[in-house]
């Protein structure tokens, strides 16, 4: 068992500490849409902390973090034909839909999608609208 040097105080006893964090509202009404009532909010976080860390290795090895590479995959909008702007449309969702299934939230995702140079259909940045109304379509 490892042992951890911790500082006690208000916020803090011997087997927890207190993280005082804030929720964007549209956040905690989706918490609330996919949380089981039997489930308590802090307990919910708790989990869905530790599926990200327990994942989080598997998501960084399925996803492209050379940039060298998604640089040479990226096209512009003008020298692409139609079935090939479908083609890059579907790999996009499937990639989308890879990384939402491994747990990752709405801006996580459009994060990735912006550093890796990929646009939404409109040309523009990826927000975590875009990309929760691209699951949404599934």
């Amino acid at each position: 068992m490892k042992k951890y040097v911790i500082t006690l105080n208000s916020n803090t006893n011997r087997k927890t500490a207190k993280k005082n964090i804030r929720f964007e509202h549209d956040l905690l009404i989706e918490i609330q849409e996919v949380k089981s009532n039997k489930v308590t909010f802090s307990a919910w976080v708790k989990q869905a902390c530790r599926f990200y860390i327990n994942h989080i290795v598997d998501v960084e090895n399925a996803v492209c973090t050379d940039t060298r590479e998604s640089e040479a995959n990226v096209r512009t909008l003008n020298h692409e034909t139609s079935s090939q702007e479908q083609e890059k449309r579907n790999e996009i969702k499937e990639l989308v839909n890879v990384l939402y299934d491994s747990g990752m939230y709405y801006q996580q995702i459009a994060d990735i999608l912006n550093q890796r140079g990929l646009h939404a259909s409109s040309g523009s940045k990826w927000s975590r609208v875009a990309v929760k109304r691209l699951i949404e379509v599934k």
